[in-house]
């Protein structure tokens, strides 16, 4: 697990899973000639993409950027279309700091496509439940109506099964809002409509 102290802050790179997606539609009009000199690409012209979230431990709190790809959601079929190579290891990777999805207090969600949102659920039985039960999870109001309401272009990848079991612990704001002195997420859009960075 890759760590980093950076001030008061210390950084831990969670295992959220690995997907493997279309070259060039990742990268759109830049040339293959360009990319692919620092991104290795298959015989299916496709890239290893990590959904790693970043767990952060800052003034007593737990803190994730991102949740991972989740796991046990996705049929093979889902899988073999979504290049899912690998799922979530989210609780193991806590385990080894000595924590539990129960400990995790705040979420920050850049962004809410799947392969970053789907760690926010999973199943206890025949119902999906929060995976971080005890945690305020962050969003930008834009990203949080789309993945509600999703358009044609954007609908298969907001799923209902990623927010609805944990819209009463959801947060939003608009512009920008500061989680934790040193800590804000800012509206930027580009990748999504909502999306922010931290």
């Amino acid at each position: 697990m890759d760590t980093y102290n950076f001030h008061d802050m210390k950084l831990a790179w969670l295992d959220g899973g690995v997907n493997f997606l279309d070259g060039g539609t990742m990268f759109g009009v830049v040339p293959k000639a360009l990319w692919s000199r620092k991104y290795e690409v298959d015989e299916n012209n496709l890239i290893e993409l990590r959904t790693d979230p970043i767990y952060i431990s800052y003034e007593g709190k737990h803190i994730l950027i991102d949740s991972g790809i989740g796991k046990g959601k996705l049929t093979d079929k889902q899988k073999r279309n979504l290049g899912v190579r690998s799922e979530t290891k989210v609780e193991e990777s806590l385990a080894e700091l000595g924590l539990t999805p129960a400990d995790i207090d705040i979420v920050l969600m850049t962004h809410l496509h799947n392969d970053h949102a789907a760690g926010l659920t999973g199943w206890e039985g025949e119902k999906l439940v929060p995976v971080f039960p005890n945690a305020e999870i962050h969003v930008s109001q834009v990203e949080w109506d789309e993945m509600r309401n999703p358009n044609i272009r954007s609908r298969n990848t907001y799923w209902k099964e990623n927010w609805e079991p944990v819209q009463h612990q959801v947060k939003t704001f608009e512009g920008q809002v500061e989680v934790l002195p040193g800590i804000e997420m800012i509206h930027t859009g580009g990748h999504s409509d909502g999306h922010s960075i931290v």
